[in-house]
């Protein structure tokens, strides 16, 4: 079947015209049921759109149980990032019509020998951890229809800000 991509553009265009974009931090401790509900979701359209770009599956992760999900939201050494579409045409007194459509998750802090690669490959050797923390950037993805319009750079910005803002030491951080 022949797509035409000048009319997917348009319609996406047309589609981002209608919205406007929130970006934020889950919070591990105010509403983490409803937000692991809505990761959940957005994530099981991640897997089933995208499966080649994660390290699970679709039936893997559509098997956990709630409990799961939440443990996802709430584990220490990870942090959630949602970009969330706002309808211009929002009423704020019904949340319904907010859709989470992109997420990135970053793992850390890691010590300087879980981040450390071997010597062959060139990297530039790391500070100790006193002096550098070091996270790993995972799982970056927006629905399909909302591409295009720099919105994956913004969740990441976002989580990037995050990093330079919950801490005060060490003043060095590795991503």
């Amino acid at each position: 079947m022949f797509k035409c991509t000048p009319c997917l553009q348009v319609l996406s265009d047309v589609m981002a015209s209608n919205y406007t974009y929130s970006f934020f931090r889950v919070s591990k401790t105010d509403g983490v049921g409803i937000s692991a509900q809505k990761y959940r979701n957005l994530r099981l359209k991640a897997l089933k759109t995208s499966p080649d770009s994660f390290s699970s599956t679709y039936d893997i992760e559509a098997a956990f149980a709630d409990a799961d999900w939440i443990d996802r939201l709430t584990v220490p050494d990870r942090e959630v990032f949602i970009c969330a579409a706002i309808p211009l045409s929002h009423d704020p007194s019904c949340p319904v019509h907010i859709q989470w459509i992109g997420q990135v998750t970053l793992r850390g802090p890691s010590s300087r020998t879980d981040f450390e690669l071997p010597v062959e490959a060139g990297q530039p050797p790391q500070k100790s951890d006193e002096e550098e923390e070091r996270w790993q950037m995972l799982s970056l993805f927006t629905l399909p229809e909302y591409r295009g319009h720099g919105l994956g750079s913004k969740l990441c910005l976002e989580a990037l800000s995050y990093l330079r803002l919950y801490r005060s030491f060490p003043r060095n951080v590795q991503v």
